[in-house]
């Protein structure tokens, strides 16, 4: 009886919600348009961590984090011979 009565106002009023609907879609089409992805690395990243600090410090001189550096130096100072060559 009640389910009854509730159906006969949606179908009394079925052009409206029809229009209602209608605009609804519309607008979260609109709103599907404006999406954009940003894959941004630093996104993902725990900011406040110590790691992450000392990371986002040194990021200008070292690069990116998938990267790694490895500095060879001879124990005299100069890398140019014979011998550091060798190895």
């Amino acid at each position: 009886m009640l389910v009854n009565a509730f159906a006969e106002k949606i179908f009394k009023k079925r052009f409206l919600i029809l229009c209602f609907f209608t605009l609804i879609t519309i607008f979260l089409f609109y709103k599907a348009t404006q999406l954009t992805i940003d894959e941004g690395f630093e996104k993902q990243l725990p900011l406040k961590h110590p790691y992450v600090e000392t990371f986002l410090e040194y990021q200008e001189q070292f690069g990116n984090a998938n990267r790694i550096l490895i500095a060879l130096q001879d124990q005299s100072g100069n890398m140019f011979n014979a011998h550091f060559f060798m190895f």
